[in-house]
């Protein structure tokens, strides 16, 4: 099916709930990405128009422990590239973790995005992380990646959590 609607601005963004599951695993099958998996937080942005409710960008979170994550998945359909939604999803991403992880001082997300996205990745904060850095759950992945030749980099931004600045002064006043 092809979408011959305009892309324009209006979308949404949101975590999936339970009832956004089906929708994303027909929207990622149908573009031929890796399904969801239970553990995953998954991001999506729709449409918002009279006529459309479509998801058209997702991105799903995987928690190694509270304090790492692992981004493993940013897929937005073909004709809304290259309209800031990919970076919508990256920023809202950035702005829930810290909620979840309130009592964390820093958060730490790492990517294996493909070689022509560095700069888009470097644009959004994240570096270039030495694989010998990485989670060893996810230096195994990103070898044997590497042996098959899929043309990952290895990536990570660190987001200081302000929220648990905020809480730890709070509760400084409350004892004084």
């Amino acid at each position: 099916m092809i979408n011959t609607e305009k892309p324009t601005r209006p979308t949404t963004l949101h975590k999936a709930s339970e009832q956004d599951f089906f929708e994303v695993k027909h929207f990622l099958k149908r573009h031929k990405q890796s399904s969801i998996q239970s553990d995953d937080s998954v991001f999506i942005v729709r449409l918002n128009t009279a006529s459309s409710r479509a998801i058209i960008g997702v991105a799903k979170l995987k928690k190694l422990n509270p304090k790492t994550h692992w981004l493993h998945g940013v897929y937005v359909d073909l004709p809304w590239r290259k309209q800031g939604h990919a970076s919508q999803l990256l920023q809202f991403i950035a702005a829930w973790l810290p909620m979840q992880y309130a009592n964390e001082q820093t958060l730490k997300i790492f990517a294996f995005p493909l070689r022509h996205l560095e700069d888009f990745y470097l644009n959004k904060g994240y570096q270039a992380t030495d694989p010998s850095n990485l989670p060893e759950a996810l230096r195994n992945r990103y070898h044997r990646a590497q042996t098959q030749q899929k043309g990952w980099l290895s990536m990570s931004i660190t987001i200081k959590n302000n929220l648990e600045t905020f809480a730890r002064e709070g509760r400084e006043r409350k004892k004084g």
